[in-house]
């Protein structure tokens, strides 16, 4: 990921001329500003945000593995944070196209309409629940 981000930006510096193309445009992480600086994009603020979630997921996934080690599996936060833990890896899917649109909204690129699972508010809940989550497990004895 943070890769692909890098190569992007460095690719922008070089073609900056160029990047009104629209199959550069639209593809970009960052624009060029006036004073010569970057303005992130929608994707690099989501591509942010992703990130954040995945390290949300993987600081519990971590509890869970200590509360485990220490023999704690059986209790009712644990038990209730690894149910979750498999519930977000049925739900979450890897490969980006499965979340692209049957009918889309042209605004928001490939967002589906009338999705009501993943969008700004439900991202919200699930951080915070994942944060209680892995307060619970940490904290359990």
């Amino acid at each position: 990921g943070f890769a692909k981000h890098q190569e992007t930006v460095f690719y922008l510096k070089f073609n900056g001329p160029r990047i009104l193309l629209p199959w550069n445009y639209n593809t970009c992480l960052v624009y060029p500003e006036p004073d010569g600086g970057l303005r992130p994009t929608l994707r690099l603020l989501n591509y942010r945000d992703g990130r954040d979630d995945y390290l949300f997921m993987h600081t519990l996934e971590k509890a869970l593995e200590r509360a485990r080690v220490r023999g704690l599996q059986d209790r009712p936060a644990v038990r209730e944070a690894a149910a979750f833990l498999a519930e977000m890896e049925q739900r979450i899917h890897l490969d980006p196209r499965m979340y692209h649109a049957r009918k889309a909204d042209a605004i928001e690129g490939t967002a589906e309409i009338n999705s009501s699972e993943w969008n700004a508010v439900s991202f919200e809940r699930y951080r915070w629940l994942t944060a209680t989550l892995t307060l619970a497990v940490e904290e359990s004895k």
